[in-house]
Parts: structure tokens; C-alpha cells; sequence
């Protein structure tokens, strides 16, 4: 899904449903819950109740060995709409946000795109993604996402997880990927635009 604004592609961030959410979601907050070596990640600006994001590369977490070949699978199937032949998952973390808590507006370096699969979103839309319009860096952009759906975004995008104004729970399982193409697959209409250099 492209979202546009007046007709014109704002930048390409896509929004899927994940077909295993419902068979996964209550074994994956259990195991989020149960998780030992997660954090509480607070900073100046930033407060989120319960974190793993400095083990984001140790697969050996009980949810991330659940979640890892259907979620490999569904973002394959998704980095072929975006023209690339393999999804490379260079780390993954969860973040749960209870009352009050917040992760203000940052970006992601050292990779090419940004996941976030939304394992427990009550149905709040202040408790979605919000990003800035990559092309004048001054409107605010409120992702249409739903429990279940999964947003993908180039990672240089500044976005937040807005305040949680509610008393509500909200669980996202974010992960930063690399789209790789080698040459011998590229889509027809690349070879062509590669030729005409």
C-alpha cells in the first residue's frame, strides 16, 4: 500500500495484514511477558515500560524463535512487491507501552527499512505510528494501522510512537531489514532501465 496525499506518492510505506496474528498473538504476549531480560527504556524525552532492544540480535528469546519464519515468510512475499529478491531481519526487539509512556521522534540508521507489526493495539488512533512528511519535514503523518497489520517504511523516516493517553496496553514488535536483488534477478523492466545507462 502506497499512502498518497492530493494525488502525489508521499514515500512508500506499506501496510499489510499479517495471517498469522490470530494464531500467534496470545503465545506471543505471554512470552513478551514472561521475557526476563527486557528493560524499561526511559531517556529525556523517551519513557516505554518494558523493552528488549539491547538484545535485538540474540535469537535465542522464546517469542522471537515463535515469530521468526512466519514473519521471514510474510516480509518475503512483501520485499518482492518492493522489487527485491531476499528480506535480510538484522534485528528485531518488542516494545510494550502502558499509560503515560512515549518514544519520541527518532529514526533508524545502519539499515534500509523499518518494520513494526502491531501484536496489541486497542482501537485508539492516538496510539498509532505517526511519522513526518519525508518532503517538507513539517506535517505530521498518522499511519491507518489496525492489530494485526504490519508497516514497513524506509528507516531514515522520523517517526514515534505517540504518548499512550490511555490505560490501555499496546505491544508492537518493531525490526530494522535490508532488501538485497542480485543482478541475474532482476525484473525485466530493471534490466531495461539498467541498459539505458
Amino acid at each position: 500500500m502506497l499512502i498518497k496525499e492530493k494525488g502525489k506518492i508521499i514515500s512508500p510505506y506499506l501496510i499489510s495484514e499479517f495471517l498469522h496474528h490470530s494464531s500467534l498473538k496470545k503465545e506471543l504476549i505471554n512470552l513478551i511477558e514472561e521475557t526476563k531480560i527486557a528493560k524499561a527504556l526511559t531517556t529525556k524525552v523517551n519513557t516505554v515500560s518494558k523493552c528488549d532492544y539491547d538484545w535485538s540480535k540474540d535469537t535465542t528469546r522464546l517469542y522471537f524463535k515463535k515469530l521468526i519464519n512466519p514473519l521471514g515468510d510474510h516480509l518475503t512475499k512483501v520485499f518482492k512487491h518492493l522489487g527485491y529478491d531476499i528480506c535480510e531481519i538484522k534485528n528485531l526487539w518488542f516494545q510494550r507501552y502502558l499509560n503515560n509512556d512515549i518514544h519520541d521522534w527518532h529514526n533508524h540508521g545502519a539499515c534500509q527499512w523499518t518494520g513494526v507489526y502491531y501484536l496489541e493495539l486497542p482501537k485508539d488512533e492516538s496510539l498509532r505510528t505517526q511519522a513526518i512528511h519525508p518532503f517538507d519535514q513539517k506535517s505530521k503523518i498518522d499511519m491507518p494501522v489496525k492489530e494485526g497489520d504490519i508497516l514497513i517504511f524506509p528507516s531514515h523516516t522520523l517517526h514515534r510512537g505517540a504518548r499512550n493517553k490511555t490505560n490501555k496496553k499496546k505491544i508492537i514488535i518493531s525490526f530494522n531489514m535490508d532488501g538485497v536483488t542480485t543482478e541475474a534477478q532482476y525484473p525485466e523492466d530493471y534490466k531495461t532501465i539498467k541498459d539505458m545507462n
